[in-house]
């Protein structure tokens, strides 16, 4: 396991001449960097950091083998495209949710009713997953993929629409995750924000080290986490996979997604 920072900045010429005394190479203006937290160089950076307060972005790199013998995982995209439609004043939320029981201050409490709406096909290029901006709760993937991975292992899916036209678009699914954890995830060495104003719990994503380990499981390819996870109204459950289904995406090399094993 490994746990590495990507760090990004407008770099002057003093925070420029500062890093380079520690050894770390960056050029003027808008740029960023990689540093892995065993690397010497971590330590020696703590300071600038404290001082300079650049936009920080941690990630955790698992060796094949802690992903392999996992028995379940986190699953996280790693490609964000497109937005949901209407992408204006919230109008893919009436559109696509249930709402009637969603808190407006924290955004729990929306359950998808319809399927959701692009602008057009994605551009799918190398990628084979992905998630919308501003969904952190549902993937989408290629039809190709979804019958040569997910299918065969009785994942179901939604179709996903086009806006302008309201017909299915040919390209794309949305893989259903509608069933929840029996247990709680483990978070005692979590952070949560309470809403002041419904009094539920989230947790801050989390991108550091193992997912908090499940305190009861049962036999699910995948499903969400019964904790709420995310920022100001933002809110999301955790996705979550079986070995087997990790194991048939990294068989078939699909791109959009990264995971992080679930603790013993």
């Amino acid at each position: 396991m490994r746990i590495v920072n990507h760090i990004g900045c407008n770099f002057d010429i003093e925070s420029q001449a500062e890093l380079a005394r520690i050894g770390i190479k960056v050029s003027r203006g808008i740029d960023a960097f990689d540093i892995d937290e065993s690397d010497p160089k971590w330590s020696l950076l703590q300071s600038w950091l404290a001082r300079r307060r650049p936009v920080v972005t941690t990630k955790t790199l698992f060796s094949k083998t802690e992903l392999g013998n996992a028995s379940y995982l986190y699953m996280v995209a790693s490609w964000h495209h497109g937005f949901p439609m209407p992408d204006l004043d919230d109008g893919y939320i009436k559109c696509t949710y249930d709402t009637a029981k969603m808190c407006t201050e924290c955004g729990i409490g929306a359950f998808q009713k319809s399927p959701f709406r692009m602008k057009a096909e994605p551009k799918w290029g190398k990628w084979d997953i992905l998630q919308l901006n501003w969904i952190f709760d549902a993937f989408f993937v290629s039809r190709r993929s979804y019958q040569d991975v997910f299918r065969p292992l009785g994942v179901q899916c939604n179709e996903v629409l086009n806006h302008n036209s309201g017909e299915p678009l040919e390209s794309v699914v949305q893989i259903i995750i509608n069933k929840v954890a029996d247990g709680h995830l483990d978070l005692h060495d979590s952070c949560k924000d309470v809403c002041a104003k419904c009094g539920e719990s989230k947790i801050r994503p989390h991108d550091r080290g193992f997912f908090p380990r499940l305190t009861q499981r049962r036999p699910l390819c995948i499903f969400r986490s019964q904790e709420y996870f995310g920022s100001g109204r933002s809110a999301w459950n955790a996705t979550i996979v079986s070995s087997d289904l990790y194991k048939a995406i990294a068989k078939s090399a699909l791109k959009g997604v990264s995971f992080y094993p679930l603790a013993d």
